[in-house]
């Protein structure tokens, strides 16, 4: 039994678009239309990355996520949305002061805030 081997990418150009495989022997796509294609499963289309961490984050935490992770899904010319949420809580409620400052220094970044 001899077969072809194809990229999962053309493979699928033969099944949606007719393109014609021409194997190392001369023989043709045409000679497989009767046999059934597998295409290997698809990889995973969203990947999540979550890490609790505490105030004392240092850019070395930073850096080693980026090295780590988002070089390795870059890499692979996805879209990657990388979110920094902080979330302060306070039993008895924080100062009127401190929120008017994470308030006015999140303007300044650019970012957004939420308080309740």
């Amino acid at each position: 039994d001899s077969g072809v081997l194809v990229t999962p990418e053309m493979a699928q150009l033969v099944i949606e678009e007719g393109t014609r495989i021409i194997d190392s022997d001369g023989s043709t796509s045409d000679e497989l239309d009767d046999q059934e294609v597998d295409l290997p499963p698809a990889g995973p289309k969203r990947i999540v990355v979550t890490k609790t961490i505490q105030n004392d984050i240092s850019l070395d935490d930073i850096n080693l996520l980026r090295d780590e992770i988002i070089r390795n899904l870059s890499a692979d010319s996805g879209e990657i949305t990388v979110k920094i949420t902080i979330t302060a809580n306070k039993s008895e409620g924080f100062s009127e002061s401190t929120a008017r400052a994470v308030r006015d220094n999140s303007d300044q970044l650019g970012l957004g805030f939420e308080q309740s």
